[in-house]
């Protein structure tokens, strides 16, 4: 039988596994939930103000988490257009490796000059446990650099 200071210092240390446990995790938990290899982008080449989809070859490594993405186009003469944030397209996929495309085609700026183009998924945000949620500190991470050929 345990006396009354050892049965008091069981219980602390057992509220501390459950308290202090899922925090220290929740605190080193900052693995990205997937990995996008390489992107082509439909159709190459492509007008301004055309739509256009990205084929992907992605790794997810861990399922559902909630986020969002921002796409980035830079133009020939190095002007940036930025996209609003949307919600991520990947959370709900399977682990391992996919061939996916972008669900929604996309439109270019009317306005995009012609010449060599570069789009990347420039801010990625997720939140993979409560405390990331809790303290609004997301994952993020980027895509690499896309290039295409934007035509007259």
């Amino acid at each position: 039988m345990l006396s009354a200071p050892s049965r008091s210092n069981v219980i602390a240390a057992f509220i501390a596994v459950i308290l202090v446990g899922p925090l220290l995790w929740w605190t080193f938990d900052r693995e990205q939930p997937y990995i996008l290899h390489s992107g082509v982008i439909e159709p190459d080449p492509v007008r301004a103000g055309g739509n256009i989809q990205i084929r992907w070859r992605l790794r997810v490594i861990r399922t559902g988490c909630e986020g969002t993405f921002q796409r980035e186009i830079v133009d020939s003469t190095g002007y940036v257009w930025v996209y609003e944030p949307r919600p991520t397209q990947f959370a709900r996929m399977s682990r391992g490796e996919h061939l996916t495309r972008s669900p929604i085609p996309f439109k270019l700026p009317s306005a995009l000059p012609p010449g060599d183009a570069t789009i990347t998924y420039s801010r990625m945000e997720f939140y993979c446990n409560p405390l990331q949620s809790l303290l609004h500190w997301p994952i993020r991470f980027r895509s690499e650099n896309i290039k295409f050929k934007v035509v007259p």
